[in-house]
C-alpha cells in the first residue's frame, strides 16, 4: 500500500473539505493518506519523510514566510502542490489549481447575458494570488467587450468592522449604473454585497445581479435572495494531484494542472425577469429549492393568492413555461450533475433528483436525450477520456 503525506500550509475553512477529497481519491487507489496538520517546514518534512518513507507528498496551500521550500526538502519523493501561489512554488514540482480564468469568463458571460450595463469586482481583504488572478481575468474579459472593471477592495480594518464595510459598499453600489452586476471573489464577500444592497434599497436581481465563488452551503441558501455561485471542484483537484503522483511526474518537471470548477449554480441573485411578480418569483425559488425533494405542482400553486388558472398564467408569463416544466428542468439539471459521477448507482438517481420512480425517470430521460441513463454515462466517459488524452 502506497503512503502519501499531505501537509496543510495554512489553516482555513476549506482544509477539511480538501482532506476528505484527498482521502477518497487515495482510497480508490488503495493508498494510505497520512495527514499532517501543520505547515510543511523544511526540518519537519525531512523528519516525517524518514519516519513514513512515503511514496508521495502533497502540499496544500502556499508556503509560509513568502519563500518557496527548497527541492532538497523532498529528496527523491514525488511531490505535488495544491493551490500554491505560482511565485512561491518549489522548482520542479507541479501545481494543481482551479481554472480561475474559466470561472471569471463564465461569471462575466452570465452577468452580461442578464443585461448588466456594467460589472464590478469585489476582492479580498488582503492581497492573495487567487484574488489578483480573478481581478486580472475579469478585467481582461471585460476589456474585450469595451468595458472597464469598477473595483471594490475592502481594507484589513473592514475585515473586523462589518458596519464600516457595509457603509462603504453601499456608497460603491450606488455609484454603479443600473442594472449592473457584481462578481465577488468568494461567497463571504458576495454576502456582504447583498447585505449592503438591501441596506441601501438596491433591488436584487432587478438592479444588481450578484455571483460568488465556493458555493458555501452556510451562505448561499441563507442570503436573501439566495446566491448564485461556483462550487469549487475539490474532488477534481484531489484526483488530479494523485494522478500526478501516480504517473511519477511529481519530481520530474514543473507544470501547472488546471482543474475546472463545478458548473455555476444559478439562484435568485442573478435570475432577472422581464416583469415583476413577487408571488411567481417566490414560486420559482421554491421550485429551485425543493424540486429534487419530490415537490408537486399542487404545492406550488398553493403559494398563489389567486385561482389555479391565473397562477399558471402568471408563472408562464414570468418564466416562459409551466410550473411542471420548471420542476422538470431543475430535476434534470441535478440529474446530469449526478450522472456524470460514475460512483453513484443509477438506481439511486430517481430519489436523489425528485422523480416519482426509476421507471418515470428512465422514460423521461429517453424522451429527452434519446439515450438510456447508462448509455449517456458511457458516452460522457468516452468523451472525457479522449479529452484527457489530448491534454496529456
Amino acid at each position: 500500500m502506497n503512503t502519501v503525506l499531505a501537509f496543510c500550509m495554512q489553516y482555513h475553512d476549506g482544509w477539511h473539505i480538501r482532506v476528505k477529497a484527498l482521502n477518497e481519491a487515495a482510497q480508490r487507489r488503495g493508498w494510505r493518506m497520512q495527514v499532517v496538520n501543520q505547515p510543511a517546514k523544511g526540518a519537519i518534512v525531512a523528519k516525517l519523510r524518514r519516519f513514513w518513507r512515503p511514496d508521495g507528498i502533497v502540499i496544500v496551500g502556499t508556503p509560509q514566510g513568502r519563500r518557496p521550500l527548497p527541492k532538497e526538502v523532498f529528496g527523491d519523493v514525488p511531490t505535488v502542490f495544491i493551490d500554491c501561489d505560482p511565485a512561491l512554488l518549489t522548482p520542479g514540482c507541479p501545481n494543481v489549481l482551479h481554472d480561475t480564468r474559466a470561472i471569471c469568463e463564465t461569471a462575466i458571460r452570465e452577468l452580461l447575458a442578464t443585461g448588466c450595463q456594467e460589472i464590478g469586482y469585489v476582492g479580498w481583504y488582503r492581497r492573495t494570488f487567487w484574488c489578483d488572478e480573478k481581478r486580472r481575468f475579469c478585467r481582461e474579459t471585460l476589456e474585450l467587450h469595451g468595458k472597464s472593471l469598477p473595483e471594490f477592495i475592502p481594507s484589513s480594518r473592514e475585515a473586523n468592522d462589518a458596519a464600516l464595510l457595509n457603509q462603504r459598499l453601499c456608497k460603491w453600489i450606488r455609484s454603479l449604473p443600473k442594472p449592473c452586476g457584481v462578481f465577488a471573489v468568494n461567497d463571504t464577500l458576495a454576502e456582504a454585497v447583498i447585505d449592503a444592497a438591501t441596506a441601501c434599497k438596491v433591488d436584487i436581481p432587478s438592479d444588481l445581479a450578484v455571483i460568488g465563488v465556493n458555493d458555501d452551503p452556510s451562505i448561499v441558501e441563507r442570503t436573501s435572495p439566495s446566491l448564485t455561485s461556483f462550487p469549487l471542484n475539490y474532488p477534481g483537484i484531489a484526483e488530479a494531484a494523485l494522478s500526478v503522483l501516480e504517473k511519477r511526474s511529481g519530481g520530474g518537471r514543473e507544470r501547472t494542472v488546471l482543474v475546472p470548477a463545478g458548473k455555476l449554480i444559478r439562484r435568485h441573485s442573478t435570475r432577472r425577469f422581464k416583469r415583476k411578480d413577487p408571488e411567481a418569483e417566490a414560486a420559482v425559488e421554491m421550485i429551485r429549492r425543493r424540486a429534487c425533494e419530490g415537490l408537486r405542482v399542487a404545492e406550488v400553486l398553493k403559494t398563489f393568492s389567486r385561482s389555479v388558472r391565473l397562477a399558471e398564467m402568471r408563472f408562464k408569463a414570468l418564466t416562459g413555461h409551466s410550473i411542471l416544466e420548471e420542476i422538470a428542468e431543475v430535476r434534470f439539471a441535478r440529474l446530469f450533475e449526478l450522472l456524470a459521477d460514475d460512483r453513484l448507482p443509477i438506481g439511486a438517481l430517481a430519489d436523489m433528483c425528485g422523480f416519482p420512480s426509476s421507471l418515470v425517470l428512465r422514460r423521461q430521460f429517453k424522451a429527452k436525450t434519446g439515450l438510456t441513463l447508462s448509455g449517456w454515462r458511457k458516452a460522457k466517459a468516452t468523451v472525457n477520456g479522449k479529452r484527457e488524452e489530448r491534454m496529456s
